[in-house]
């Protein structure tokens, strides 16, 4: 087996490294491609639960594109916790053995835990992550949540007392730091979230449909 990829499922190498070494090593790219399930064993029930199934359907069983198309603005919380998941499994399905390990998992459930449902898409996820990742590793999960919900309520900050109520997804936009949420606006089935950056006046303007 590929060391990079002993060296993931260990955690000794993070998950964005994980991803290009895969993009830029067509030995790696064939060696995963190995593990994934052919035409005659796709519809098998043991790939049924399997995390990124329904993307690798959707993607024809091509992981290289999959992986640009899921991973091209950068790899969020659950996105690192879907992949470890995805990667272990077919692994262990083809008859190698490592033991889990619950870092992403934990980790993506964390903030799940103490991230308020207006805040969110694949910026600001990875924004608070990046937070997360300079906090103590000494600290309890406790007195992590505290510190996360405090740098949340000082950095996703709204103009007003309104917070944004996404139709979709949240999709708070960041530009080094998160915007301000300025209004939002609902013209038929158009819904406009107007965010501001504090520092230069500029707005941005995310548009949703109903």
């Amino acid at each position: 087996m590929n060391a990079i990829i002993e060296d993931y499922l260990t955690i000794k190498i993070d998950t964005k490294t994980f991803v290009q070494s895969i993009l830029n090593d067509k030995d790696l790219q064939n060696e995963i491609s190995e593990y994934l399930p052919t035409a005659e064993t796709q519809a098998s029930r043991k790939w049924e639960s399997f995390p990124y199934m329904l993307s690798l359907r959707t993607h024809g069983f091509n992981l290289m594109l999959m992986l640009q198309r899921r991973f091209s603005n950068g790899v969020t919380p659950s996105g690192k916790s879907g992949l470890y998941d995805f990667i272990y499994k077919i692994v262990t399905l083809n008859g190698y053995r490592f033991e889990y390990n619950d870092y992403y998992r934990k980790r993506f459930q964390l903030l799940m835990d103490v991230v308020p449902d207006y805040v969110g898409g694949n910026d600001a996820e990875e924004y608070i992550d990046s937070f997360v990742s300079t906090l103590p590793v000494s600290l309890n999960a406790d007195r992590k949540k505290k510190q996360i919900k405090k740098m949340i309520k000082i950095s996703f900050l709204c103009k007003g007392k309104n917070k944004p109520k996404w139709i979709q997804e949240p999709e708070w936009p960041v530009i080094d730091k998160p915007l301000t949420f300025i209004s939002q606006h609902k013209n038929g089935n158009k819904y406009t979230y107007i965010f501001e950056d504090m520092d230069t006046m500029r707005h941005m303007e995310i548009i949703q449909y109903a």
